[in-house]
C-alpha cells in the first residue's frame, strides 16, 4: 500500500518518542483510515509512554530490581515502579490505537473473517447434475 509521508512527530517527543511514533503512524497510515487530530494525539501519549518505560527499564538494568534507601535499606527500585505504570499506559493508549493483539481481534479485514458457527451454509442443498 502507498503510505502517505508522515507528519513531523511533535516537538514534544524525545528522540525514542519520536521514532516510535513514526513507527506505528506508519502502521496507521498502512490500515487506510484516517488519522485525525485525536488519532494523532493518542499517538504521541503512546509513543511518551514508550520512551517513559524504555528509560525506566534502563534505570532498573543499571541500578538492579533492589537499591538501598535513604536510611540505608533494601528495597524496591523505584524505576520498577515507573516501568510498571509506563506499561499500563501502553497498554491503554496501544487500545486505543487497535495495535495490541487483544485490540486487534476486532478488526479483521472482511476477507479473513470467520463466519459465525449459526451461520447457515448456502451450498448445503446444492445438488450436482451430471457428472
Amino acid at each position: 500500500m502507498n503510505t502517505p509521508k508522515a507528519p513531523r512527530p511533535p516537538e514534544h517527543l524525545d528522540s525514542q518518542a519520536r521514532a516510535k511514533w513514526a513507527q506505528v503512524y506508519r502502521i496507521l497510515a498502512d490500515r487506510g483510515e484516517p488519522l485525525d487530530a485525536g488519532t494523532l494525539d493518542a499517538l504521541s501519549c503512546y509513543a511518551s509512554s514508550w520512551s517513559q518505560w524504555l528509560s525506566a527499564e534502563a534505570k532498573v538494568k543499571e541500578l538492579g530490581l533492589v537499591c538501598k534507601s535513604a536510611a540505608g535499606f533494601a528495597q524496591e527500585n523505584p524505576f520498577l515502579s515507573v516501568a510498571r505504570k509506563a506499561q499500563t499506559e501502553l497498554r491503554r493508549w496501544g487500545d486505543v490505537l487497535k495495535i495490541t493483539p487483544k485490540s486487534k481481534k476486532g478488526t479483521r479485514s472482511p476477507s479473513t473473517a470467520k463466519p459465525a458457527a449459526n451461520t447457515p451454509n448456502p451450498l448445503k442443498n446444492l445438488r450436482v447434475i451430471g457428472k
